[in-house]
């Protein structure tokens, strides 16, 4: 009967497993925990008022008295900015059109992404503004996981220098808040996050959070926090002028009746804003307003 062409033979264990002699292969050896000291030095663990890993990019403002309390003296490239608003509208073009601009100025072949805008932008005012419709992208996600799927994206993507992303419906959790946060750092443009005044009661993982509200002719933002800033060191709201194209225009001058004041109103978007009262007084005009 042939040999087979091979067969199995018995090796006894090495010596060096009952440690007589040392071996070559690598023993599984439990790995050290990692010191509090190298945790600290990781890019997503800051300290307080630590400013070590602040980004030092940023983009201006357009606004001296908003650059003065900003630590970069702009706003933050790579991180997460979060405002939270009043309402829609509520100073979102305001604070951050000026510094889209200036991006889309500077990058021609780059684009400026919309993320989920409340209402549908008017091509002639942003024209008026001097934003080219060219680099503009409008996204409109379906579902709040394609909310987050679409900023991910948009913030990783080296085409993509600036996001306004409006906040769904549906809140967004921390984690998910947290996933919106990392993918910026990977980008090296301006990421804005608009929310809800009512989050503003809720952690956030975002480097700058603020708040804005409309007060009389002005508006009025507010640092909640700022990455290398303690909270006793956030000072009270700083005051931006409305520009006076935004002022609502006053009704011309028509005749009126001394005892029968006239009411005129204002619409915008086929609901009324103001109701003005005109009366006779002593030959001057007094301007009473009161919400339609």
């Amino acid at each position: 009967m042939p040999s087979p062409p091979f067969r199995k033979v018995f090796q006894p264990p090495s010596s060096s497993v009952y440690g007589n002699e040392p071996t070559d292969r690598p023993v599984n050896e439990p790995q050290a925990k990692p010191s509090l000291e190298t945790l600290l030095q990781q890019g997503d663990v800051w300290r307080g008022h630590s400013q070590r890993f602040v980004t030092k990019d940023a983009v201006d403002s357009t606004y001296p008295q908003l650059n003065k309390r900003l630590l970069n003296k702009g706003w933050p490239s790579s991180s997460l900015i979060e405002l939270c608003q009043a309402s829609p509208g509520c100073g979102d073009w305001l604070l951050f059109g000026p510094a889209v601009m200036r991006l889309l100025r500077e990058n021609t072949l780059y684009h400026a992404a919309l993320l989920n805008p409340p209402a549908l932008p008017f091509a002639e005012g942003l024209l008026q503004a001097g934003v080219p419709l060219n680099q503009l992208l409008i996204v409109r996600p379906k579902s709040k996981a394609d909310f987050i799927a679409c900023f991910t994206e948009l913030a990783r993507s080296s085409s993509c220098c600036s996001i306004l992303a409006w906040q769904p419906k549906s809140f967004l959790t921390y984690t998910e808040l947290r996933k919106c946060q990392l993918a910026t750092n990977a980008g090296k443009g301006l990421y804005v996050l608009l929310r809800p005044a009512q989050a503003k009661q809720s952690s956030s993982p975002a480097g700058l959070r603020l708040y804005s509200e409309f007060e009389g002719q002005q508006l009025l933002v507010g640092i909640i926090k700022q990455r290398g800033q303690l909270q006793n060191q956030l000072h009270q709201a700083i005051a931006i002028e409305l520009p006076q194209q935004w002022l609502e225009q006053q009704p011309h001058r028509n005749p009126v009746n001394n005892s029968t004041p006239r009411e005129y109103r204002f619409y915008t978007n086929g609901q009324a804003k103001q109701t003005i009262a005109i009366k006779k007084n002593g030959g001057l005009d007094n301007y009473r307003g009161k919400r339609g």
